[in-house]
């Protein structure tokens, strides 16, 4: 059976997709960069998003046909010392369980196998970075979450903080692939408001939400249950620009967003923007760059 591992994605999701998923945009940026260590890698260019997308979101119906290719190329570099790595912005990874060879090292858009990268989609019009921003007096809502409980630590976040004081939570009971305009509109307006933007994990350990509050220059508050995927740990300190909690903590997080006073807010929303490159799409291709050269070394 012949695997199309390049296919077309016409799906816009999240709502401010206006572009590329991350495979692909890395893909065009791969192809443009000349650098000595490049002959040292092996780039296994699969749109795994889009392969499993076109397979009805049933991996069981793709892995077994492509297996096979990706370990004989992972065999041939280990033979020739080279790296082999990919993008993956598939939630649960590239599906190949045990038979994954070691040394293919995937780079995972919103999970935290091999090397997490935010979960991020282009917008060419840049949507979220050019609304305007409220004067921190005019957020009066200590922290927001808008959207659906697609895993159970957002359900124990909203019965933890939906009737405290401070917090908007507005839950959309059914996940829909394509939001309804009144949901994206009720998400930007509430988040505007806020404070702090609740970034709960979802189906995947990570959750668009995080970045789409940080490009809104907005603070945002992770909430996991262990499997923390943050990207760009090895670069960053999150705790100069955001909150991050497990949900077993979830009672003290009033607290904790209340003691932010004024001054180290601001040192806090300061400090978003100076990181604010590596949330784009050209800074995490650049990330992934970085991230090879240091293995080939």
């Amino acid at each position: 059976m012949q695997i199309n591992l390049k296919p077309q994605n016409h799906t816009v999701y999240p709502p401010f997709k206006n572009g590329k998923y991350m495979e692909e945009y890395f893909d065009e940026y791969w192809q443009k960069q000349l650098f000595a260590e490049k002959s040292k890698l092996v780039y296994l260019d699969i749109y795994w998003l889009n392969v499993f997308f076109a397979a009805e979101m049933d991996p069981t119906r793709v892995i077994p046909h492509i297996s096979n290719y990706i370990i004989d190329i992972c065999k041939i570099a280990e033979k020739e010392n080279k790296i082999v790595f990919t993008i993956c912005q598939w939630d649960d990874g590239i599906c190949m369980g045990h038979t994954k060879p070691h040394n293919l090292i995937v780079f995972s858009v919103g999970q935290s196998i091999d090397i997490p990268l935010p979960l991020i989609v282009e917008d060419k019009n840049q949507t979220l970075r050019n609304l305007s921003r409220n004067y921190i007096s005019e957020r009066t809502i200590l922290a927001s979450f808008v959207g659906t409980c697609t895993h159970n630590v957002r359900n124990k976040m909203v019965d933890a903080l939906i009737n405290k004081p401070g917090f908007e939570i507005i839950v959309n009971k059914n996940w829909n692939i394509n939001v309804p305009a009144n949901m994206v509109n009720i998400f930007i307006n509430t988040t505007k408001k806020s404070r702090f933007g609740l970034a709960p994990r979802g189906y995947g350990a990570s959750s668009f939400r995080f970045f789409e509050i940080m490009e809104m220059g907005i603070i945002p508050v992770y909430i996991h249950d262990g499997d923390n995927a943050l990207p760009f740990r090895d670069i960053l300190d999150y705790n100069k620009f955001s909150i991050s909690t497990h949900i077993d903590d979830i009672n003290t997080l009033s607290d904790i967003l209340r003691n932010i006073d004024d001054v180290k807010y601001n040192e806090m929303i300061e400090e978003m923007k100076r990181v604010s490159y590596w949330f784009t799409m050209e800074g995490t291709c650049d990330y992934i760059k970085q991230s090879l050269i240091k293995l080939c070394i």
